[in-house]
């Protein structure tokens, strides 16, 4: 049996780890069936609610911020502030 070079030795490490990577995510199809039921179901979930909330966040108006105060409480403002 003749030894591996260091990159040869490093292709096959790659392969072992593809291999063990590979088997790991190899759901049964049964598996895969009820992830994409999930994530279809929390797909709609999601679109419900957003369509929903779109008519509610624009029901809320920005009002612009003013600050008034009356005349008698603006010449007092400026009498402290001389």
């Amino acid at each position: 049996m003749s030894r591996l070079t260091a990159p040869e030795q490093a292709a096959r490490g790659w392969e072992d780890i593809l291999h063990q990577h590979r088997t790991r995510n190899n759901l049964p199809a049964q598996a895969r069936a009820s992830q994409i039921q999930s994530l279809t179901r929390f797909a709609v979930v999601l679109a419900i609610f957003v369509a929903l909330s779109g008519p509610a966040m624009a029901d809320q108006q920005e009002r612009p911020f003013s600050f008034q105060l009356p005349k008698n409480d603006s010449a007092a403002a400026e009498s402290l502030a001389s």
